[in-house]
């Protein structure tokens, strides 16, 4: 069986949650649905992880880009799995980094654009998310930021797109 055809599955079997009809999930976007995808539990499952990054890796270097980076938490463990598996198995590694909800506010780079950031950002870059369902996360936290340090974004992936 394929990668996809094993995600496929694995997202079937632990990432698929169904609300009573008269409780549906409130999902980030704000929205309202009797669906919601965890993908978190995919992602913190060792196979789950090893196809993922696998899978989200090939995708990435259609864009020939220098690193990945998205919003914490969901992309956290994506951009990490991404950028190992790139140093393991490919000559050009790719960067990791994570974009903050809100600025750190201690340390070094805790003023400014930089106090959102935590990583290597490299420009041209891929934002990486787990599931998108409207797009205004990856738009108004991740890639305004990014495009605030004068980075270039390549693309948009995701494991799931609602």
């Amino acid at each position: 069986m394929n990668n996809k055809k094993i995600l496929e599955n694995l997202i079937k079997q632990k990432a698929i949650l169904i609300s009573d009809y008269d409780k549906p999930f409130k999902l980030s976007s704000g929205e309202f649905s009797n669906y919601y995808y965890n993908s978190k539990n995919c992602m913190f499952d060792p196979e789950g992880l090893d196809i993922i990054s696998d899978l989200l890796l090939k995708e990435v270097r259609k864009f020939k880009v220098k690193s990945v980076g998205g919003l914490e938490t969901g992309s956290i463990p994506l951009v990490t799995a991404i950028s190992l598996r790139s140093s393991l198995t490919e000559s050009d590694p790719l960067s990791a980094f994570f974009v903050r909800k809100e600025p750190k506010k201690h340390g070094p780079q805790s003023d400014g654009p930089l106090a959102f950031f935590e990583g290597n950002p490299l420009s041209p870059i891929v934002i990486v998310d787990d599931v998108i369902t409207t797009g205004k996360s990856v738009i108004n936290k991740t890639l305004d930021r990014i495009k605030e340090l004068g980075m270039e974004v390549s693309g948009i992936i995701c494991i799931i797109d609602r």
